[in-house]
């Protein structure tokens, strides 16, 4: 009789290394889909507060053209 040892430890050891890279690549991918939301929520925060900042220098600078006609 042959010695298949390393035939049934393949069986059980194979499925379980994917097993683990799978929950590895799903555990990456949520990381990834995290940081992108968050970067996404940085950005509009970001959008809004030069918004802000483009309306006031607009409105600096419209004063200190009335001024100047003055």
């Amino acid at each position: 009789m042959k010695n298949n040892k390393g035939y049934f430890l393949s069986l059980v050891v194979f499925p379980i290394l994917l097993l683990i890279l799978s929950i590895f690549f799903v555990k990456l991918l949520e990381l990834r889909i995290f940081l992108a939301q968050g970067i996404e929520n940085e950005l509009k925060i970001l959008e809004e507060v030069f918004k802000e900042e483009s309306k006031m220098v607009n409105n600096t600078t419209y004063w200190q053209y009335v001024r100047h006609l003055h």
